[in-house]
């Protein structure tokens, strides 16, 4: 089946052709093994409790930088945004990394795109959430 990689009313995963294949070739090359995805689902639950506090320090690190506070720009966005937070981050430790989850991603990557977020913010709040889960992951297995 072929798809019509123009087309607004196709996933994005089908637009990029992101299949299946492609998704478990990139979580090889990831070195994402299906144990770590056992692992990162059987810590879900500890991770899930903690989500409330990860997700305002994230934001508070994140507002400390004028230029991201621009971006956020507003309460409702701010709101929104850490909804989105708690989503993706819950959905990291579920260990499910199908076509649902890159699609979801994706459309992420296409609002940053849009929004012009430059790398080096992109980056930085990268950073800042990995410190803050390892931090979180280092508590739950203590």
């Amino acid at each position: 089946m072929s798809y019509d990689t123009t087309s607004p009313d196709q996933p994005l995963t089908n637009q990029m052709g992101t299949s299946s294949r492609e998704i478990a070739r990139r979580l090889h090359v990831l070195n994402l093994t299906d144990e770590d995805c056992r692992n990162l689902a059987s810590v879900e639950n500890l991770v899930v409790e903690k989500l409330p506090d990860i997700v305002e320090e994230y934001y508070a690190f994140q507002l400390r930088d004028q230029e991201i506070s621009a971006i956020i720009g507003d309460a409702d966005t701010l709101t929104r945004l850490k909804g989105y937070m708690h989503t993706y981050i819950k959905s990291l430790f579920s260990g499910n990394f199908d076509q649902v989850y890159v699609n979801t991603r994706l459309r992420i990557g296409k609002v940053h795109k849009r929004l012009d977020v430059r790398p080096k913010l992109y980056m930085t709040a990268y950073t800042e959430l990995h410190t803050l889960l390892d931090r979180v992951l280092e508590d739950c297995v203590s």
